[in-house]
């Protein structure tokens, strides 16, 4: 009976509690709520390969020993990110940041360079850019914790390509050697995201969101095709301000 009449009790707290938070959810209504935050989304780059668009990578010589030896890399992204927050649920996303992309060929992993000879001998892909971020973002909960979504394209400037030959053989010096590449300048990227967003106060918040984009044009006119992917988990802090 005791356990009864508390889980009762416990169950007009909560319903209670819930009641107020969606009161004061809803007295808000439709209005403008701008977040202005800087975002730091540590990384994981790699790459998708394609072979002259609908034939297929497999069909690329010696395709196999190349992507034996390729790995992903670690590929920070930072920037400022505005979210203009139109409904209560509802609103748009943008920003500006930088991020880079890339991957790296291990020749010895490969078998394309022995290892009795070398310690190491690889090469690193990096591409560096300036990101356009849009979004269109959705949100549900409570007025302090909320799950949130988003799904939009990602507009990215070239800004350096370098490929980057790391040769350290097992007898000699190590060398190191920085050559330029030709990409293409401007790529599209769509992402998709969902997490947590936290008010800390009435004008301070915190945002935890899994995240991923993939490239949508190749890098260059080679026939093998190389778009770059990247998933992560961002971290933004931001500062809010509520125009009713």
């Amino acid at each position: 009976m005791k356990k009864s009449v508390l889980f009762t009790l416990l169950l007009l707290f909560l319903s209670s509690a819930w009641a107020q938070d969606s009161t004061k959810v809803k007295r808000n209504g439709p209005f403008l709520s701008i977040e202005m935050g800087v975002i730091f989304n540590p990384s994981y780059s790699f790459r998708s390969l394609t072979y002259q668009g609908n034939w297929g990578a497999e069909n690329y010589p010696n395709i196999s020993t190349i992507q034996s030896g390729d790995v992903g890399i670690f590929a920070p992204n930072v920037g400022l990110r505005i979210s203009l927050i139109l409904h209560q649920n509802m609103g748009v996303e943008f920003g500006l940041g930088y991020s880079k992309k890339g991957y790296v060929y291990d020749a010895i992993r490969s078998g394309y360079a022995s290892s009795r000879l070398y310690d190491r001998y690889d090469f690193l892909y990096r591409m560096q850019y300036v990101e356009a971020p849009l979004k269109f973002i959705v949100r549900t909960g409570g007025s302090r914790v909320r799950f949130r979504a988003g799904i939009g394209l990602v507009t990215q400037v070239l800004v350096q390509a370098d490929k980057i030959r790391t040769v350290d053989p097992a007898v000699g010096e190590t060398y190191v050697r920085v050559e330029p590449l030709t990409k293409n300048p401007i790529n599209l990227a769509p992402t998709v995201s969902a997490g947590i967003d936290v008010s800390v106060t009435d004008k301070f918040g915190l945002r935890v969101e899994p995240n991923f984009q993939h490239q949508l044009f190749r890098n260059s006119g080679d026939p093998l095709e190389i778009r770059y992917w990247s998933a992560g988990v961002s971290l933004t802090a931001y500062f809010n301000r509520v125009s009713k």
